[in-house]
């Protein structure tokens, strides 16, 4: 590090007066002190007007002690950059004269540039990272088959699934806490797997549930990083919601088996029941039940699932004056809001099933309502575009089902079953009717 020892007059060109140094900044002192070269005709151009408004603020103000950071060009025509600390000394003839002290910060302002442009590589890249899908993982390697995978970073982007990186970071949250806990044995297996095996990345697709309780499905990219001896000391993953794909491709196997189902030989009840359960696998839905028309035009429960006992009491029986059968004998699909939906008038039930988005289906078949399939979520306020196409196509099939087992019947046969209400709603139907 460079440091000269400057005295120069208070005049408007800084004339040297005297320098330390024989070379400062590839200059002959001679020139400097001789006047042939003013200190100001070193000092880069796009800093001079900065230095002497500066200098002079610090003069006005009575400070007596000033320091200043600029370039100079060098005699080689070199930039370099400079710190200089002024001090005012007032001599007896009342004229004034500056002593610098100036040192050559080249080096360290090239290292604190180089950071800033880093810490704007680091800031550009975050950006990009929290405006992409992908959400960016480091978990702290505890070498054990159970572990929980303690974070030491995540990108500020985890907010998509409601939590905060400070709930990680800070250790109140493993990541092992949000995954779906029918996945997570798999997931430490999978990682324990690659792991003793040497790979250093893997991908693999699991269920994480967010803040509110939604379940969300994930592919996840890991890259093991080791020591120089072999033994894993962190992870790193990159996390892609993949919720929308996994839907579509659940979609498209789910009819495929409901055709299955419809066209096997089973029992009418037990065809119902896994239709119903495949149906309700296809994700946000988490219950429903399938309701038959009978000969009289009621809507009589066949199957259900996921429903409270209170709340299967309440829509067992649903009679062809009441509001929800009209809605359904529309033929058209309808999509709403649990507390838009009049069901029945047994209030509690209705309260505490705490239902949310609800879909309701007429199934019917060359124009016929025979029966409806109706579906909802406890969890979700609305059910996606995706998922009405699936349900409204399901419910065409079990429509195209119901209509050929009724030819298939006799009709007393039909009536028989049309009209059935599963066996433990049966007391409740005769007291109804009563």
């Amino acid at each position: 590090m460079d440091v000269y020892l400057f005295l120069w007059k208070s005049r408007y060109d800084w004339s040297v007066e005297y320098i330390t140094s024989t070379q400062p900044f590839g200059y002959a002192r001679d020139d400097l002190t001789s006047g042939n070269i003013n200190y100001l005709d070193i000092v880069h151009p796009k800093d001079i007007d900065d230095v002497t408004k500066n200098f002079a603020s610090c003069s006005k103000s009575g400070s007596d002690d000033i320091s200043l950071q600029y370039r100079v060009i060098t005699n080689s025509g070199d930039i370099r950059w400079v710190n200089e600390k002024v001090i005012s000394h007032a001599n007896t003839d009342s004229s004034q004269q500056y002593l610098s002290i100036v040192i050559d910060i080249t080096d360290s302002k090239m290292e604190e540039e180089k950071l800033q442009e880093t810490l704007a590589i680091k800031d550009e890249l975050e950006s990009i990272i929290n405006n992409s899908p992908a959400i960016v993982f480091q978990w702290k390697s505890e070498c054990k088959l159970e572990e929980k995978w303690p974070v030491e970073f995540v990108s500020d982007n985890i907010n998509r699934f409601g939590y905060t990186p400070d709930e990680f970071v800070t250790g109140e949250l493993q990541y092992g806490d949000i995954i779906y806990p029918d996945d997570l044995e798999r997931v430490q297996y999978e990682l324990c797997k690659r792991r003793e095996k040497g790979h250093n990345d893997f991908s693999q697709e699991y269920r994480i549930v967010t803040k509110s309780g939604k379940i969300r499905w994930v592919d996840e990219r890991t890259f093991i990083q080791r020591d120089k001896d072999g033994n894993p000391v962190s992870y790193q993953g990159i996390i892609v919601d993949i919720t929308d794909r996994k839907h579509t491709e659940n979609i498209l196997h789910t009819e495929h088996d409901i055709a299955l189902v419809i066209n096997s030989l089973d029992e009418p009840e037990e065809i119902l029941n896994q239709v119903l359960d495949l149906t309700i696998n296809i994700g946000i839905i988490d219950c429903g039940c399938i309701h038959f028309i009978d000969e009289y035009g009621n809507l009589n429960l066949m199957v259900y699932k996921g429903l409270s006992h209170e709340f299967v009491n309440n829509i067992s029986y649903l009679g062809s004056n009441s509001i929800l059968n009209r809605i359904i004998m529309t033929g058209q699909p309808v999509y709403k809001d649990y507390s838009e939906i009049p069901f029945k008038s047994d209030l509690f039930a209705n309260k505490n099933e705490r239902l949310r988005a609800v879909a309701l289906i007429p199934l019917v078949c060359n124009g016929e309502v025979l029966g409806s399939l109706n579906l909802s979520s406890h969890l979700y306020d609305e059910i996606p575009v995706d998922i009405r196409t699936a349900i409204e196509t399901i419910a065409a099939q079990l429509g195209g089902f119901i209509a050929r087992m009724k030819a298939e019947m006799n009709l007393y046969e039909y009536h028989a079953l049309s009209s059935s209400i599963v066996p433990n709603k049966l007391e409740l139907y005769e007291n109804k009717q009563s």
